[in-house]
């Protein structure tokens, strides 16, 4: 009798492979599009910041979405990867929501908490170094941080008469 059961158990060792291979397979689709709809949902939440939408609004409608299959195809290129240029204008929309200057790890944290996506192992460094490269949309004001190069700050920053404390690279953290 036991050898009844190892016989069946070798001659059923295939079918085991074969249904583990298709969960790893179905596993990893399922993982894919997870990845598919946290992209989607990052993109959308960016796009209604930058428009100005309600984004727990437009968050609501995707999450509404997920009911169904919502085929949103995000591309090769993972939608939550900003462009340099739209990374620029929402730092510059949140600088002047947050009312104030800030340095770069406290621009990180502020750009997040709206939803906006940032990339990289050092999120500070790289958003320093986009606003570097734009350094004609930002000024680093010497102790306070960034800050709309055309925009008057209290009374520490003026557009039309910049004080010599101005820095042009991004240093600062």
């Amino acid at each position: 009798m036991m050898r009844l059961g190892i016989n069946w158990l070798v001659e059923k060792m295939p079918s085991v492979q074969e249904m583990i291979e298709r969960l790893q397979k179905k596993r990893a689709e399922l993982i894919k599009e997870a990845v598919r709809l946290e992209s989607a949902i990052d993109a959308l939440r960016s796009t209604a910041y930058l428009f100005g939408e309600d984004v727990d609004a437009a968050s609501a409608m995707v999450e509404d979405e997920f009911k169904i299959d919502v085929g949103i195809d995000t591309g090769t290129r993972s939608s939550t990867v900003l462009q340099p240029e739209d990374v620029a204008r929402l730092a510059r929309r949140t600088l002047i929501e947050n009312g104030r200057p800030a340095k770069r790890g406290a621009l990180v944290r502020l750009m997040e908490s709206k939803g906006i996506p940032l990339t990289g192992v050092d999120k500070a460094k790289n958003l320093g170094t986009i606003l570097w490269r734009f350094n004609n949309l930002f000024v680093n004001l010497d102790g306070f941080g960034y800050w709309p190069r055309d925009m008057k700050y209290s009374e520490i920053y003026d557009p039309e008469n910049p004080p010599d404390g101005i820095k042009y690279d991004a240093s600062g953290s």
